[in-house]
C-alpha cells in the first residue's frame, strides 16, 4: 500500500507542481509588465528584483487552489483511462483509499494556503506598496498614473484622464482644505505638462493649458449659483514636495493587515465616535468579508480535490487542456461568489461575508456524494 501511496502521490505532485508554474507565470503577467513601466522610470534591479519577489505570495494565494483542481483532475483522468483505477478496486481498495494520498496532499496545500493568505501576503502587499512609495520620493512622476484618482500630494485630490511620458491630459485637480475636509477649489484643465523643479526646494510643476477654475463661495459651498468661475488658456501649479520626499510610511488597507490583526480588530474594536454609524457598518463589514475570504480561500484546496476526483473518473479525453478548462470553470465560480460577497460590502442584511463559503460547502458536499456514488 505504501508502494501505491508514493505511485499515486508522486505523480499527483508532479501535476500540482507543472500547474502551479503555468497559472503563476500566467498571473505574473500583469506585475511584468508594472515592472518594465518602472524601469522605464528609472527604477534600479534591485528594487525590480524586491518588487517582483514581494508579489509571488499575492499570486500563489489565487494559483494554489487552481492548481490543486487541475493537478487532481489530470491525475485521476490518467488512472482512470489507463484503467488503474478497475484494476486497484478489483484488489478491494475503495475511491477514498486510492484518494488518500491526494487528499493529504490537498491538506498541506490549504495549510500552505492558511498561511500565505493569513500572514505572508498581507505582509508582502504592505511592503511592495512602502516600495513603490520609496520610489516615489526618488521619482515623484511615477505617481501620476492615468485613469484614477492620485491622493499621495499634500492638500491634492489629483486625476489624469491619459499621460505620455511628460503630456498630460483632461486634468482635474481638487485643492483641499484638511481642516474641514472640504473642496477649496477645483481646476480643470484640457491638456498639461509636468516637470520637477531642478533647483531645491523640490517642487512639481504643472504647465495647465485650456483652464478652467471653479471656487466655491466660503459662507455657501453648497450653492452652485454663488460658485466663482475663472477662465484661463494658461496656469501654473506648483506643488511642494517637501512632505512627499519624507514620507516613510504607507496607511494599511483592511488587506494589508494580518489575520491576528484583523481577529483583534473584528473582536474588540471600540466604536468610532467621529465616524458615522453607516461607516462603521460598512468597516466592519469588510473586516468580515476579509477574514471570511481568506479562509474560505485555504479550504478551497480540499474542496478543489473533492470535486476533481469524480470529474476526473468520468473524463473520456486524455488531454490535458480538458482539465484546465475544467478547472478554471470551476474555480471561476469560486472567485465570482468571493468577489460577489465583496462588491455587497455595504449590504450587511444580505451576509455579505458568507457568500465565499458558498462554493466550498456545495464543492465538498457534491464532491463527497460523488465519490460515494462511484464506489
Amino acid at each position: 500500500m505504501s508502494i501505491l501511496n508514493r505511485y499515486i502521490g508522486a505523480g499527483h505532485l508532479l501535476h500540482l507542481f507543472g500547474a502551479l508554474v503555468v497559472f503563476s507565470v500566467v498571473m505574473a503577467i500583469g506585475s511584468v509588465i508594472q515592472a518594465i513601466d518602472l524601469v522605464a522610470r528609472g527604477a534600479s534591479a534591485s528594487l525590480l528584483a524586491r518588487y517582483m519577489a514581494l508579489n509571488v505570495p499575492y499570486i500563489l494565494q489565487y494559483t494554489l487552489p487552481m492548481s490543486v483542481m487541475t493537478a487532481t483532475l489530470l491525475q485521476f483522468t490518467r488512472l482512470s483511462l489507463d484503467g488503474e483505477i478497475t484494476a486497484m478496486k478489483a484488489c478491494g481498495l475503495s475511491l477514498w483509499q486510492i484518494a488518500a494520498p491526494v487528499l493529504l496532499i490537498a491538506t498541506m496545500a490549504s495549510a500552505t494556503a492558511f498561511v500565505v493568505t493569513q500572514w505572508i501576503s498581507p505582509r508582502s502587499r504592505l511592503a511592495q506598496r512602502m516600495l513603490l512609495t520609496e520610489l516615489a520620493g526618488e521619482d515623484p512622476l511615477q505617481l501620476i498614473e492615468s485613469g484614477r484618482w492620485i491622493r499621495d500630494f499634500p492638500g491634492l485630490l489629483v486625476y489624469v484622464g491619459a499621460r505620455s511620458g511628460t503630456h498630460l491630459s483632461d486634468i482635474v485637480i481638487h485643492q483641499v482644505d484638511p481642516a474641514r475636509n472640504a473642496v477649496r477649489s477645483t481646476i480643470r484643465a484640457r491638456k498639461g505638462v509636468v516637470q520637477i523643479a531642478p533647483e531645491p526646494p523640490p517642487r512639481l510643476i504643472l504647465d495647465l493649458y485650456q483652464v478652467r477654475m471653479e471656487e466655491p463661495d466660503r459662507r455657501d459651498p453648497a450653492n452652485p449659483l454663488k460658485t466663482r468661475v475663472l477662465v484661463a488658456e494658461h496656469n501654473r501649479q506648483n506643488v511642494d514636495l517637501g512632505q512627499l520626499m519624507r514620507k516613510t510610511t504607507v496607511k494599511k488597507k483592511i488587506s494589508d493587515f494580518t489575520g491576528p490583526e484583523l481577529l483583534a480588530m473584528i473582536m474588540g474594536a471600540d466604536p468610532d465616535p467621529t465616524m458615522p454609524d453607516v461607516a462603521q457598518r460598512d468597516h466592519y463589514s469588510r473586516l468580515l468579508i476579509e477574514m471570511n475570504g481568506r479562509l474560505a480561500m485555504s479550504f478551497s484546496c480540499c474542496a478543489m480535490v473533492l470535486v476533481g476526483i469524480p470529474l476526473g473518473l468520468k473524463s473520456r479525453r486524455r488531454e490535458s487542456s480538458v482539465g484546465v478548462i475544467v478547472s478554471l470553470a470551476v474555480v471561476f465560480a469560486f472567485y465570482f461568489f468571493l468577489m460577489m460577497g465583496r462588491s455587497m460590502a455595504g449590504r450587511p442584511e444580505l451576509w455579505p461575508e458568507l457568500w465565499a463559503w458558498i462554493p466550498v460547502i456545495v464543492a465538498e458536499a457534491a464532491g463527497i456524494w460523488l465519490i460515494e456514488r462511484a464506489n
